[in-house]
C-alpha cells in the first residue's frame, strides 16, 4: 500500500511557498502600493501649489474663452444626434477655420470637463460666441 505524503501547516511544500514568505510578500506589495500613493499624493499637491500660487498673476488667455464656450458641449452630449453635431452644419456657418473645423485640433474629453466644473460649481452653461482668433490682437 502507498503511503501518501501531505504537507503539515507552516512546513515547506515542493514549491517553496510558505506561509511566512507568503505574509512577506504581502507586507512588500502593501509597502509599494503606500510608497506610490504617498508619492503620487506629494506631486499632486506640489502641482497644486505650483499652478495656483501663479493663477492670479495670469491676465486671461484668449483660448480660455475657447474651453469656455466649449464647456456647452456637456449640454449637447445628452443629444448626440442633433444639428449641433453635423460637421456639415459648422463648414457651411462658420466664419474661420477654427471655427469650421473646431473638433479636429481639440477632442471634446477636455470640453466636456469644463462643463462639469460649472455644474459642479453651481453655475449655468455659459452660452457665448465663438472666439474668432483670426481677428485677434490679444
Amino acid at each position: 500500500m502507498p503511503v501518501e505524503i501531505t504537507a503539515l501547516p507552516g512546513v515547506m511544500t515542493g514549491s517553496g511557498d510558505t506561509p511566512v514568505s507568503s505574509r512577506r510578500a504581502e507586507a512588500g506589495a502593501t509597502r509599494l502600493r503606500l510608497v506610490h500613493s504617498l508619492i503620487s499624493t506629494a506631486l499632486f499637491f506640489l502641482a497644486c501649489w505650483q499652478f495656483f500660487g501663479a493663477l492670479g498673476d495670469r491676465p486671461m488667455h484668449r483660448d480660455e474663452t475657447r474651453w469656455i464656450h466649449r464647456a456647452a458641449y456637456i449640454r449637447e452630449l445628452m443629444h448626440p444626434f442633433s444639428n449641433y453635431w453635423d460637421e456639415e452644419t459648422w463648414i457651411a456657418n462658420g466664419d474661420t477655420l477654427d471655427e469650421r473645423y473646431r473638433l479636429r485640433a481639440q477632442p471634446p474629453m477636455g470640453s466636456y470637463v469644463t462643463g462639469i466644473g460649472f455644474l459642479l460649481q453651481g453655475q449655468d452653461l455659459p452660452n457665448i460666441g465663438f472666439w474668432n482668433m483670426d481677428q485677434d490682437d490679444a
